[in-house]
């Protein structure tokens, strides 16, 4: 097949990425306010802030790395990736509060919508258009089928 078919398609805007940013710049702040508090109590002598503290700075790394991922989006250009799908599986998000299609292409792992995973299959070319920190889907693509 050469034709391509648009199955995921969005505007080329950066609100969502500003709203990403803004989403997890707050989160950041809260969290780096929350381990500086555990940090402080550690320090003071409270030998039982060990654990908030562990926990905390896991957390905290995670959400700071997705908020620098979506400052750097902002500043570039959206990029595509083409392939086969190498790999398409389901999983729940934090504390089983829906479900998210994932896809593996290139090494790269995207967060696809539900009604598109339902149209792809293990083995069809696509092109997909993203941002390349966050890899958040601008415009999917399938070329081909196997």
């Amino acid at each position: 097949m050469d034709t391509e078919q648009g199955l995921e398609d969005q505007l080329i805007s950066r609100a969502p990425l500003y709203k990403h940013s803004l989403i997890y710049g707050v989160f950041s702040t809260c969290m780096i306010v929350l381990s500086s508090i555990a940090i402080s109590s550690f320090v003071e002598g409270n030998r039982g802030a060990i654990f908030p503290l562990i926990f905390l700075g896991i957390i905290s790394f995670a959400v700071l790395y997705e908020f620098i991922s979506s400052l750097r989006d902002l500043r570039s250009i959206p990029m595509e990736t083409k392939g086969e799908i190498k790999r398409m599986w389901k999983k729940s998000r934090f504390l089983l509060l829906g479900r998210q299609d994932y896809l593996l292409l290139d090494r790269k792992i995207f967060e696809i919508k539900t009604a598109t995973a339902m149209m792809l299959d293990v083995g069809d070319n696509i092109s997909i258009q993203h941002w390349p920190k966050t890899l958040k889907v601008i415009k999917l693509e399938k070329v081909a089928s196997n």
